[in-house]
């Protein structure tokens, strides 16, 4: 009988790998990495594991390495490609990139997008271009006029690293106009414990390196911060558009070293006129932003605006709080502004006794709540001609709207809200609808194309379809130019919601006439929820 051979089997070969180990039956390492006993032997398995995992490293950097050839192939490529675009000389495609950028939104070295004072910071147009192959890449980094607008974020965090981005970021603008968005990270915190440790002066030391290119500055720091944006001593000359916040409820104060700019676009948020050293002669747009800004203090405003920035031609000031009218004294003279042509004032119910102080004789556009009595004084002592008008007066009625109208023939947009309308506004509408163009200056409204109601349902519905449907007495009379008409039904009070299901039905019939689209009229009538009549 033969004898059988015996196969020698390694011990080593059916014992657990101390390193890996097994956790039920799941391996716990896998990772192919040779391992040692305590006889400093590798387990065999581990060996030949480890020697695929040798041949899988090597075919991944040559499969890296063949993609690597292949895009270099591809770049050389593109020189002889039939494509167009690859074609194009490195001006036109410079030149087409410019057209690129978003008028007026501010790119971000942050690569979020943002809101700003100026808009939607957006991702950094050169960035976006840059991403479509190495030649857009050197083109993009090229143009200097992808980089001029950027938002820089003052943040406690990366000092360094900002001032470094801005610093590179601006050398590429080369000596073009600058925009510049500044501004701290929502949420925070200002305490001045923080403040004391933390030193953003490299930041806005690169900023101030270029003042002499500023052509718009948004500014959305800490008041601290504020007095760090000084310029470098040379002035600010390009500069036109001035935004000026504080997140930390104070007075901002802005000056620059050795010069006085000369912006013509001024926008304060809880600014003073005397905080900030600009040359007002030369400002003619200004928005004053306050938090509950007493109303002494808005006809303290004005006096310092006729005073200083008398070529005003558009004025907005917002958010005021209603004080006791009676804490407010009158000037002493009427306040002038020859050039004002735009006032909105945004508060609860402005005093007779600030409209009675104004005189504005190149006057055309309003947006104001305050008491009609004072607002039409105020359009015939300056001889002023509205053209556009937007009034809220709960306490007036349809008399006191139809006498400022009818100083306000050169009239094409009007706005009313919260005022009583009865069915005499209607009826004196439809009774001018046609009027003499030898005589249009004594007529009612003849310029009106737009107009725009939010008022309770105290009329006749019967008394609407006249004013478009109308005939003229005379043929040679021209219709007025009545092209748009919104009516919201709403409560004086606000409350509660006045919808179709609560107001008293309409007649089908005014319904029908009012559905004369191919006039080219457009025609809106709502409830209070929005929803039409028709």
């Amino acid at each position: 009988m033969p004898q059988q051979t015996r196969t020698v089997v390694d011990p080593l070969e059916f014992r657990f790998c101390e390193v890996g180990g097994i956790s039920g039956n799941v391996e716990v390492d896998i990772s192919g990495r040779e391992c040692r006993t305590p006889s400093r032997r590798p387990f065999p398995p581990c060996i030949r594991l480890g020697a695929v995992d040798a041949k899988i490293l090597e075919a991944r950097a040559l499969l890296k390495q063949r993609y690597q050839e292949q895009c270099d192939i591809k770049l050389q490529r593109n020189e002889f490609h039939n494509d167009v675009i690859h074609r194009l000389p490195h001006e036109i495609l410079s030149h087409i990139f410019c057209f690129c950028m978003q008028d007026g939104t501010p790119t971000t070295v942050s690569y979020k997008a943002r809101r700003s004072p100026c808009g939607l910071r957006a991702k950094p147009t050169g960035f976006t271009l840059s991403e479509v192959c190495q030649r857009w890449a050197r083109i993009a980094r090229s143009t200097p006029q992808l980089w001029t607008r950027v938002s820089i974020k003052i943040h406690r965090r990366s000092v360094p690293l900002y001032a470094q981005i801005t610093s590179e970021w601006l050398a590429r603008t080369g000596s073009l106009p600058l925009t510049l968005d500044i501004y701290q990270p929502i949420g925070w915190t200002t305490r001045k414990s923080e403040l004391s440790n933390f030193d953003a002066t490299p930041i806005f030391a690169t900023i101030n390196k270029h003042s002499s290119r500023w052509q718009t500055v948004y500014a959305c720091v800490h008041s601290s911060f504020l007095c760090l944006l000084r310029g470098d001593g040379s002035g600010a000359p390009l500069l036109r558009k001035l935004h000026i916040s504080t997140i930390d409820r104070t007075v901002p104060v802005f000056t620059l070293t050795n010069s006085v700019p000369r912006p013509t676009h001024v926008s304060l948020n809880r600014g003073r006129i005397d905080s900030m050293l600009v040359a007002w002669d030369a400002v003619t747009h200004i928005t004053v932003t306050y938090h509950l800004l007493p109303l002494p203090e808005v006809l303290q405003l004005f006096v310092q605006l006729c005073q200083h920035a008398n070529n005003l031609v558009e004025c907005t000031i917002e958010s005021i709080y209603s004080s006791n009218i009676e804490d407010i004294t009158a000037p002493p003279q009427s306040l002038m502004f020859c050039s004002l042509r735009s006032l909105h004032i945004q508060s609860n119910n402005v005093p007779a006794v600030i409209i009675d102080a104004l005189t504005v004789p190149a006057l055309s556009k309003v947006y104001i709540e305050a008491p009609l009595d004072a607002l039409s004084a105020m359009v015939v002592r300056s001889g002023c001609m509205l053209t556009s008008l937007t009034i809220q007066d709960p306490g007036s009625g349809t008399d006191g709207l139809i006498e400022l109208l009818e100083n306000t023939p050169l009239l094409e947009k009007l706005s009313v809200d919260r005022t009583y309308i009865d069915d005499s506004f209607y009826a004196c509408l439809t009774s001018t609808a046609f009027f003499d163009p030898a005589n249009s200056r004594n007529s009612f409204l003849p310029c009106l194309s737009s107009l725009t109601l939010v008022s309770t349902a105290s009329f006749e519905w019967e008394g609407i379809p006249p004013i478009f449907l109308s005939e003229p007495e005379n043929p040679d009379w021209h219709r007025r130019p009545l092209l748009k008409f919104w009516l919201d039904i709403a409560d004086p009070d606000d409350l509660r919601k006045l919808d179709w299901d609560v107001l008293e039905p309409v007649d089908p019939e005014v319904i029908a006439s009012l559905k004369f689209k191919d006039s080219g009229v457009d025609i809106r009538i709502c409830d209070s929820t929005k929803v039409p009549l028709f």
